[in-house]
């Protein structure tokens, strides 16, 4: 069992990789080449799956990862987070519905963008744009239950 030390050690560093990630995924966007647009979407999504990773090991303390990992698999991660809004009391919240909803969709169009056939052109500049956009407000929504530091 990881000691409340560690945890906050391992949070502090999701942290920081869901920044590099949204980072990223902005450069992705901003270079205005559609061959990019599928890393901008893996990224945004790895923007939020790390502050979530961060936010369950800051908040989440009875929840421990597998024993073989220092990580939750991703649609694990999905619904620890989800316990974490309802617990945080922002379950009901309607702008909480909807982003728990997206992160369904993001997680399944990051698959899609990372396994699907690199020929073909699967997201426009519209679509990416989006997920940037919901990737931050994930991110926003994440920070007000467990502070920005």
């Amino acid at each position: 069992m990881l000691s409340k030390e560690e945890r906050f050690e391992l949070a502090a560093s999701y942290r920081t990789k869901s920044d590099e990630a949204i980072a990223a995924a902005e450069l992705c966007l901003n270079d205005n080449d559609k061959r990019c647009y599928r890393a901008a979407y893996n990224r945004a999504w790895y923007a939020t799956m790390q502050l979530m990773t961060a936010a369950t090991y800051e908040k989440l303390l009875d929840e421990e990862p597998p024993s073989d990992m220092d990580y939750w698999p991703h649609r694990r991660q999905r619904a620890l987070f989800k316990k974490l809004l309802y617990e945080a009391g922002q379950h009901r919240n309607t702008d909480s519905k909807d982003l728990r909803a997206f992160i369904d969709v993001l997680l399944d169009w990051r698959v899609v963008a990372d396994y699907g056939c690199p020929d073909e052109v699967l997201f426009d500049r519209q679509q990416v744009e989006q997920a940037i956009g919901r990737a931050k407000s994930l991110r926003h929504r994440i920070y007000s239950i467990i502070g920005k530091k």
